[in-house]
């Protein structure tokens, strides 16, 4: 018999990360997480989270940054007690390597080699929650590479898809909004991104099984905005 759940959402206000409904932008993920995620809350199994700390938004501040804080680690540890987190960031966040249950690596998420490297020393992931830069090309790129580690029942989360960062995206190579490119795949069943071949396209196609979308409607009903989807694979 499980074990009553902890309130994710004060958990995220409790640690600090944007992911409740209080700190900085409160974006208010966890709920949705919550439904996603309470079905195998107790079991043993691995994560990814991709981007570990809000800001700087320059891109070459975050590469120099040195931080020994990570929110939402602390909130997935706490709501998931026999979970293993992996996180990864342009950012050297090392310094948190003695934590248990948790391993860090230093990434650039627009790399493929970088991403391919943390491919070869992970195991098969439940979970993986990209919160990095939120720059279509990033995300894209992630998602092709890392879509493969997911086990068949886990989820590839994209959060802050309502944002990005133009000063990061003006220097990046040219790429559709991902939001669209969701939104198109739920209409026609193609996912067409540039940033991902044909033979990884035609892969990741047959192996999604829901895509759970995440709506905001701050500044109106008028003025809806995709700001997150989940990506269940078969």
């Amino acid at each position: 018999m499980l074990n009553p759940a902890p309130n994710l959402t004060k958990l995220a206000n409790h640690f600090g990360s944007d992911k409740g409904d209080v700190v900085h932008h409160a974006h208010n993920y966890a709920p949705l997480y919550s439904f996603l995620f309470g079905g195998f809350r107790e079991q043993p199994f691995y994560m990814l989270e991709i981007g570990l700390q809000i800001g700087p938004q320059n891109q070459q501040l975050a590469a120099n940054r040195v931080s020994a804080s990570a929110p939402s680690v602390e909130m997935w540890l706490n709501f998931f007690p026999n979970a293993y987190v992996y996180g990864i960031d342009i950012s050297d966040f090392s310094s948190l390597n003695g934590r248990e249950r948790f391993t860090f690596f230093h990434c650039d998420a627009g790399s493929r080699e970088s991403l391919m490297a943390v491919k070869r020393n992970t195991p098969p992931l439940k979970i993986i929650v990209d919160d990095g830069s939120h720059c279509p090309y990033h995300q894209q790129v992630a998602f092709s590479e890392l879509f493969e580690k997911l086990q068949p029942g886990g989820f590839y989360v994209i959060e802050d898809l309502h944002w990005h960062n133009q000063e990061v995206d003006d220097v990046l190579p040219p790429t559709p909004r991902t939001e669209e490119i969701f939104q198109k795949y739920l209409l026609t069943g193609l996912l067409d991104s540039p940033h991902i071949n044909e033979f990884r396209r035609e892969l990741i196609q047959s192996q999604i099984a829901n895509v759970f979308v995440h709506w905001d409607e701050r500044g109106g009903t008028d003025h809806w905005r995709v700001k997150m989807i989940a990506i269940q694979k078969k």
